[in-house]
């Protein structure tokens, strides 16, 4: 029987990202029988990987424009970011999304740079939740769970329905009337005037597949005044990413074509992005 102390469920009308750890399972595997280690492992991981990614290292002013704040859920090697949109115009929806998409391009970041490359994606919609006992029931759920696991790299792409959402508000945007301080408000809110997603051939299985990615080079740390995470400073992708897929005792068997093809799509998204944002700095400071 149920516990009375357990706290109602609730519907959420909003943002739903789901991710999972890549290589999680080799690793358990690889450990069976060294559990101190394991847990170990854990607490320099995964402990508290969601907290710091929401909190921004702690010192996230955009938070103050979002008036809803995210939150979070981890089990085993799944990390869940959830967030109900602020009900009213978007001027109050659009800064509540940059957190968000903010907060899940951290994440991304700094799981990679502990070793511990994650797969997402990201849905909006309708869904009910249980927070005391990790319930997520709906069909965002079910649509960011189908499009993450169908992935074939270390990223995250925006689903279907979350674009939606995301292009609806920018209409809303540009259809704005008003002026403030001689500045024209319309477009101003949009969510598509973004940095952190970028289109892209999201790498499947099966083929590549034009797309949303989230952008988690040093686009974020600079975007979001991050400074607890230094910069890429390599320009071998390759290897840098194959580090990050080893790291912790897993090791990448020479005939694991799969691995090798997630690394090597990886490398790529990481090699095109970091050398295109490296340019546009470089341009804005005058040096080319």
């Amino acid at each position: 029987m149920l516990s009375h102390t357990l706290k109602d469920g609730r519907n959420i009308k909003g943002f739903f990202a789901l991710f999972d750890v890549l290589g999680y399972s080799k690793m358990i595997e690889s450990m069976k029988d060294n559990l101190e280690g394991l847990i170990d492992i854990y607490t320099n991981t995964l402990m508290d990987i969601d907290d710091l990614a929401l909190s921004l290292e702690g010192h996230n002013k955009l938070l103050l424009l979002a008036p809803i704040e995210t939150k979070s859920f981890v089990f085993s090697d799944t990390i869940v970011l959830y967030q109900d949109m602020p009900k009213g115009p978007v001027a109050l929806q659009a800064p509540t999304i940059n957190v968000f998409l903010g907060e899940a391009c951290y994440l991304l970041r700094l799981a990679f740079e502990r070793g511990i490359p994650l797969r997402g994606a990201v849905s909006y919609g309708d869904y009910y939740i249980q927070e005391d006992r990790g319930c997520f029931i709906g069909y965002p759920v079910i649509e960011a769970h189908n499009i993450e696991s169908k992935q074939n790299w270390s990223g995250a792409t925006i689903c279907k329905s979350a674009w939606d959402k995301l292009y609806s508000l920018h209409n809303e945007s540009t259809r704005m009337e008003g002026e403030w301080r001689g500045f024209d408000l319309r477009g101003f809110f949009s969510p598509l005037n973004n940095p952190l997603w970028v289109k892209y051939p999201i790498p499947y299985e099966s083929s590549n597949i034009n797309g949303i990615a989230l952008c988690w080079h040093d686009v974020i740390l600079d975007f979001m005044c991050l400074n607890k995470i230094s910069g890429i400073s390599t320009n071998d992708f390759g290897q840098y990413v194959r580090e990050k897929f080893e790291a912790h005792g897993k090791t990448i068997d020479n005939n694991d074509d799969k691995t090798k093809k997630k690394i090597e799509n990886t490398a790529a998204f990481l090699g095109i992005m970091q050398t295109q944002y490296s340019l546009l700095k470089k341009s804005l400071s005058g040096e080319l």
